[in-house]
């Protein structure tokens, strides 16, 4: 008994330090995610271009800079609009590299995520695939550090933080090299320094995820409408609109 009344206290402690240390718990989240799709990648000899998701229509093998995978009589999904930015994310023409953008106004609309991987790729397109999954990686561990500590600023049950990790919800993201992941990382972020009264991270965090996706756009009307309604609901107006403004 007093073996397991051990190990007992060694799990009580490892999940104490997990759920109070936040880059701790945003790191085992990523590893999990990555232990998921470990199989996948053996299975593929570590080709990270299959997440890209390219598919014939869009994509022409005999003009590629960088060897990727391409799914044949396929559109394939939006990673692969995403790739052919991060490969030259100045470049605006419909179609290079043997890539064809299907709607450039709003693929180029969200070019944070394929410029984040151009500048992790020092714009070396033999790593532009691999750093798509990596930089979604870092977003996994920005997510849930970023819950971690909002659980904590409003004293929240600390479970909701293992039920987290049992939610799978960005491995399609993950898998298709897609916006979502980086775009909810500076949501968060955002609303981190929203309750915090972090004014400039703020606006920083905020104009980056509507760079990101949309969904960046609506978060920041959704907060400006929260903020007007405290405002009519604050008595002490004077203070709230000092606090808006800035």
């Amino acid at each position: 008994m007093s073996d397991i009344g051990h190990h007992q206290n060694n799990y009580k402690n490892f999940f104490h330090i997990l759920l109070n240390k936040d880059w701790l718990y945003g790191c085992v989240a990523c590893l999990i995610y990555l232990a998921l799709l470990l199989p996948i990648l053996i299975y593929k000899n570590f080709d990270f271009s299959i997440f890209i998701v390219a598919g014939d229509k869009f994509a022409d093998s005999h003009n590629l800079v960088a060897p990727i995978h391409i799914q044949s009589n396929s559109t394939g999904f939006d990673g692969q609009f995403y790739y052919r930015i991060a490969l030259a994310p100045f470049d605006f023409q419909t179609t290079s590299y043997g890539l064809t953008i299907d709607d450039p106004p709003l693929r180029f609309h969200r070019i944070l995520y394929p410029l984040l991987v151009w500048i992790f790729a020092f714009g070396q397109k033999n790593y532009v695939s691999f750093m798509m999954f990596f930089v979604n990686l870092c977003g996994i561990i920005s997510i849930f550090s970023s819950c971690s500590r909002i659980v904590k600023y409003f004293n929240l049950n600390k479970i909701v933080l293992i039920y987290m990790l049992l939610w799978p919800g960005f491995l399609i993201s993950l898998t298709h090299d897609t916006t979502e992941i980086i775009s909810s990382a500076l949501i968060l972020l955002s609303l981190e320094a929203y309750v915090k009264n972090r004014t400039i991270l703020l606006f920083v965090f905020s104009m980056l995820a509507a760079f990101t996706r949309e969904t960046g756009v609506i978060f920041i009307f959704g907060l400006f409408v929260f903020s007007i309604y405290n405002f009519i609901r604050d008595k002490n107006k004077i203070f709230f609109l000092k606090k808006l403004a800035l």
